[in-house]
């Protein structure tokens, strides 16, 4: 059987179907490809230090909000096995036990109070982690809800998220029947402009979120304006918004009883458990940020040296303070965790 090669294969001459070789010249190989210039090298240079800055930023920002919540857990986990102990510990116990309890409750409803500004507002009421300090607050409202969606009625909701006068978004509800889901992309995406979104939670309920830091005055402002169908038309009325129930939720702890001295105890136990679940998710992310910083042994040891050689060139920059700021953006976020990264 004839075998045939195409000539981008070889690199002086080409197979013929019978196995001999021939020369091919000049034109039929094109014309050479040239090197990079100059400004192109430089170019690629820049943006390779630009995204590598970009990186770095990230997973600066990352391991801080990682390792602030991860404080905040630890707090919190001594302050509820405190409790924990002080409710096991109390029965029969007297007057004594209850003020040990009640001390202990106070702790960890102090502590508990501490979580937006402890994480920096990366751990959420829900204790999902936002790496970007945006954590975020879920909420229902009153009247608007999927039943009242799929209503054969049609009708615009005008929403104003800080009241009325201020910035409002259209909500058109054309009367057409769809599923939960399709409703709640429709509902997110005509709300995204005023930073609230919405989708359809594990109760099958439409549920909303916006930023934990904005929550209180949108609970506060909120109004709608309908045409008199889900809401009343002519002027904004006032829409209620409220908060989903949390995971963890302290400030609703009783101990007034021995029933609710038992449910505070299963609610700490729970709580216990939850917390350690979402410090085991950070150490797992930590260890994936580490792996960021510290690259596999097996980087080509070029395109290091590329970069030292680029770095060691803005320092010989003749200015300077562009020499303290080229050194400064460098150092910027070297904290403990990253040298104990990068010399253990």
């Amino acid at each position: 059987m004839n075998v045939q090669l195409s000539s981008s294969g070889i690199g002086h001459g080409a197979l013929t179907g019978t196995g001999k070789a021939r020369p091919v010249d000049a034109a039929t190989l094109g014309p050479a490809k040239s090197a990079p210039s100059g400004a192109a090298r430089r170019h690629a240079s820049a943006a390779r230090r630009t995204e590598f800055a970009a990186q770095q930023e990230h997973v600066n920002r990352q391991v801080t909000y990682a390792q602030r919540s991860i404080v905040f857990i630890e707090q919190t986990l001594a302050s509820l096995q405190e409790l924990k102990a002080a409710l096991s510990g109390s029965a029969g116990r007297g007057a004594s036990a209850s003020s040990n309890v009640q001390a202990s409750l106070d702790r960890v409803q102090a502590q508990w109070q501490t979580r937006h500004g402890a994480t920096g507002g990366a751990l959420g009421p829900d204790l999902v982690f936002d790496d970007q300090g945006s954590a975020r607050q879920s909420f229902r409202v009153h009247a608007l809800t999927l039943e009242a969606l799929q209503n054969e009625r049609a009708e615009v909701l005008t929403v104003y998220p800080r009241g009325a006068g201020k910035p409002s978004v259209s909500l058109p509800i054309d009367g057409r029947y769809r599923s939960d889901h399709e409703w709640a992309r429709r509902v997110d995406y005509a709300l995204a402009a005023s930073g609230i979104n919405a989708s359809v939670n594990e109760e099958r309920e439409l549920a909303f979120d916006t930023q934990e830091s904005r929550w209180p005055e949108l609970q506060q402002h909120l109004m709608i304006q309908g045409n008199g169908h889900r809401f009343p038309g002519g002027r904004p009325s006032r829409a209620q918004a409220e908060a989903i129930k949390p995971p963890i939720d302290p400030s609703a702890w009783q101990i007034g009883n021995a029933a609710e001295r038992r449910q505070t105890l299963r609610s700490t136990v729970h709580a216990l458990d939850h917390l350690q679940q979402v410090r085991e998710s950070l150490d797992r992310m930590l260890a994936h940020a580490h792996s960021a910083i510290r690259p596999d042994r097996d980087v080509q040891t070029g395109e290091a040296a590329q970069i030292a050689a680029t770095f060691d060139a803005m320092l010989e920059q003749t200015n300077d303070f562009q020499r303290f700021t080229t050194i400064g953006a460098a150092l910027r976020g070297l904290n403990d965790y990253r040298v104990r990264s990068v010399i253990g």
